[in-house]
């Protein structure tokens, strides 16, 4: 595979505008804010990653709003929308927009032991989703799990190992191969989360696969006829240090797939993920793992 370099030669993060909409005495508040990213990349031959450009030089300006509504101090509601050239940049080189995350989220008492949330929201999955957001995220592109695309697809399934194996010797298709996880995973669906002392917990429903594409993230377009389990455990020993334990699994070829082999179904086709992370943070010194 061709060696590319691809860069950011520039990354602003501006904010546009945050406003609270209601008095501050109401027992009901919210909350609009909002974001300009100006992001810049430039590549000697394909792109790497998820960039969907052929352009050398290729400029990728997003506009992205978040609305949140807190109703007293159990319900909190989220919605953030994005107004840009494609959830990946370039896969739609005219621009759109979109809603990527909205979220009702219960917490039943008054310490943050227990929660509840549904909705389309991240992945509880390893500890890079939290750090996702260009202003959070000190690297040009995330890390080879979440954008390194392999010889995998969700449109079929090959009908022997030596076909499959075949595809290593092929440029990377990422119209149609999957990473192991497709950026933050804003998949469709339910969890529960919280923490105890020193550990976190999270366990979650979807409707697709951590690696599943952006277009199958709503739930009308993939339904809930073979879900995706994940999870997450956490221990944190001190203020510094952060380890966890991840899994998941459940399909990761599309639901309207005709490529599949006579009697199979799309639930045979598991993805089946194991993860392992760890974070250290002291003053202005990051490390993740």
């Amino acid at each position: 595979m061709k060696q590319t370099l691809c860069l950011i030669l520039f990354l602003i993060a501006l904010p546009v505008l945050a406003v609270e909409l209601l008095p501050r005495d109401w027992p009901v508040q919210a909350s609009l804010s909002g974001r300009v990213d100006l992001e810049s990349y430039l590549s000697d031959g394909a792109p790497p990653g998820l960039v969907f450009s052929d352009d050398g030089l290729f400029f990728n300006p997003r506009v992205s709003l978040f609305a949140d509504v807190h109703l007293g101090s159990h319900w909190y509601g989220f919605a953030q929308a994005r107004f840009d050239r494609g959830f990946d940049p370039g896969i739609n080189a005219g621009g759109a927009g979109r809603l990527d995350e909205y979220l009702l989220r219960w917490t039943p008492l008054d310490s943050p032991v227990v929660n509840f949330q549904a909705g389309k929201f991240a992945a509880v999955f390893g500890n890079w989703v939290q750090r996702h957001l260009a202003w959070d995220n000190p690297f040009v592109t995330a890390p080879l799990a979440y954008e390194n695309v392999l010889i995998i697809t969700d449109q079929g399934a090959r009908a022997s190992p030596g076909a499959f194996l075949g595809r290593r010797n092929r440029t990377d298709t990422k119209d149609t191969w999957l990473p192991v996880i497709w950026g933050p995973s804003y998949a469709t669906g339910a969890s529960i989360f919280g923490r105890v002392e020193r550990f976190d917990y999270a366990f979650e429903i979807k409707n697709a696969s951590l690696s599943s594409r952006p277009a199958s993230w709503r739930a009308d377009e993939v339904g809930f006829n073979a879900p995706t389990y994940s999870g997450r455990l956490g221990f944190r020993p001190d203020a510094a240090w952060n380890f966890g334990v991840s899994g998941s699994t459940g399909a990761y070829i599309i639901a309207d797939s005709p490529a599949l082999p006579g009697g199979s179904e799309r639930d045979d086709y598991q993805q089946s993920t194991l993860g392992f992370d760890a974070s250290y943070a002291h003053g202005h010194l990051q490390l993740w793992s």
